[in-house]
């Protein structure tokens, strides 16, 4: 059976979602994972049977996008084959955002962040709301702090590294959570509507380019958790593929005709963004039922 023939093709407007097997061993994810959240995800993929949503993957050097966990369950489970949308990530249509941190926090946060700084040997600095945006920005600063006792950006040397800033601020997530506080991670401008209005501490991270996510997945170093969102023009989910499929041990071209086969055979609907279990979307939904 030919490659084409193993790939689902569905064209709207100028992109194209593809849609195949691959093999587990190809791909290669860029993020490290929460292990909380993959004991989660496992407990029930394997209470349903199946797996919700595919990987998003670049289709030219085999990266996970988005779908850590995902993938990382799939290999727990022993699981041959994963079920992937194959992008090109050099299209300017797929966009790289970043995560904000919000900060729930009973002790005096300033406090705990010049500790950290102090035994880590990093430089805090009390800067405009503006100005401490623009450092990160223009990585001269790890990250950013905004809270209700002012602006403060911590950096070092080495800021101009994003693959640096986020081990850096995940070590400080960890030192907080350790210390009794909540970290939850929202949109840019979710998270200045709810620092603006209700003052709540917010993190102010670092943007990632593209070269850095696949240079660094090629070489085998993984970004903290939460580094990177990324946003296509219109995300397949709810292919609800079953696991006994995704390790059954079929030869590649067997399995992929079967997991187009099944997915030709369904209803393909397109929903505008929204919440769909328990997670909100920017993208247009590209489902399956």
């Amino acid at each position: 059976m030919s490659e084409e023939k193993c790939v689902l093709k569905l064209e709207y407007g100028n992109f194209i979602v593809k849609l195949s097997l691959v093999s587990i061993r190809l791909v290669k994810p860029h993020e490290e994972i929460v292990e909380e959240m993959l004991d989660s995800l496992l407990r029930k993929m394997i209470k349903v049977g199946s797996l919700w949503d595919p990987l998003i993957v670049d289709e030219s050097t085999y990266v996970v996008l988005d779908g850590m966990h995902r993938l990382e369950a799939l290999k727990r489970i022993k699981a041959k084959y994963v079920p992937a949308c194959l992008v090109n990530y050099a299209d300017d249509n797929i966009i790289l955002k970043r995560w904000f941190r919000v900060i729930s926090f009973n002790d005096d946060l300033i406090k705990y962040l010049m500790h950290y700084a102090n035994i880590n040997n990093l430089k805090v600095s009390k800067v405009t709301f503006s100005i401490a945006n623009e450092m990160v920005m223009s990585r001269e600063a790890y990250f950013a702090i905004h809270s209700n006792k002012g602006s403060y950006v911590i950096s070092g040397d080495d800021a101009s590294c994003s693959f640096k800033a986020y081990q850096i601020l995940y070590s400080f997530e960890n030192f907080l959570k350790n210390n009794g506080a909540l970290i939850d991670y929202v949109k840019e401008n979710e998270a200045l509507n709810i620092f603006f209005k209700e003052m709540k501490p917010i993190i102010v991270t670092q943007k990632v380019r593209k070269d850095e996510v696949i240079k660094n997945a090629l070489e085998g170093r993984l970004y903290a958790p939460k580094s990177t969102r990324h946003i296509i023009p219109i995300r397949p989910v709810g292919i609800n593929m079953p696991l006994e499929l995704l390790t059954y041990p079929l030869n590649n071209n067997e399995i992929r005709k079967l997991f187009v086969k099944i997915l030709s055979s369904r209803k393909v609907k397109i929903i505008k963004g929204q919440k769909l279990r328990y997670k909100k979307y920017d993208e247009l939904l590209l489902t399956f039922t």
